[in-house]
């Protein structure tokens, strides 16, 4: 279900208000949404965007991702809003002309496309801090991820809650 009318208006009044910070963990924000909410994002003070836990998917995240190289957000969170590895490849590949410094993509089943897409990024983007927890990471995906490290900025990472054996 996305977004009212009313509810979509209060939320583009609140990013006209000045905030910094704009968390809409759980709001139902759906695909629909997200072209809306980003021509409102467009200029503002924004530079934290929380849509933990909304129905985001692969058309939304590519949305954000078209509009993350222009945009002042440093910190963004997407966990939890069923992107999958499209997604994650699709907000990966904006990574390195975005000011993105911590990035939450936990919990959207992301695997090993996806992963190989973000560690790409990873040498070529300000990211500092990633959670990648509760994901469909296996051995290959976090070896992807730790050859990246070496040459990135990360400083926090997290895999917990993945496929990943001793041997990863």
């Amino acid at each position: 279900m996305a977004l009212s009318p009313k509810e979509l208006s209060n939320i583009i009044r609140i990013i006209n208000s000045g905030v910094t910070n704009l968390d809409l963990n759980g709001k139902c924000i759906t695909d629909a949404d997200v072209p809306a909410i980003l021509a409102a994002l467009t200029g503002s003070k924004v530079t934290s965007l929380n849509l933990r836990g909304n129905q985001i998917r692969k058309t939304g995240a590519t949305a954000i991702a078209d509009a993350l190289p222009g945009s002042s957000i440093t910190s963004l969170d997407l966990s939890f809003s069923g992107i999958k590895d499209a997604g994650a490849t699709a907000i990966a590949d904006a990574l390195p002309g975005s000011p993105v410094t911590s990035l939450d993509l936990s919990g959207n089943q992301i695997g090993e496309p996806g992963t190989t897409a973000i560690a790409t990024a990873l040498l070529s983007s300000k990211v500092t801090s990633l959670d990648l927890s509760a994901n469909a990471i296996k051995n290959a995906g976090a070896a992807t991820i730790a050859a990246a490290l070496r040459d990135s900025s990360i400083t926090s990472l997290d895999l917990s809650t993945n496929y990943i054996t001793d041997a990863g």
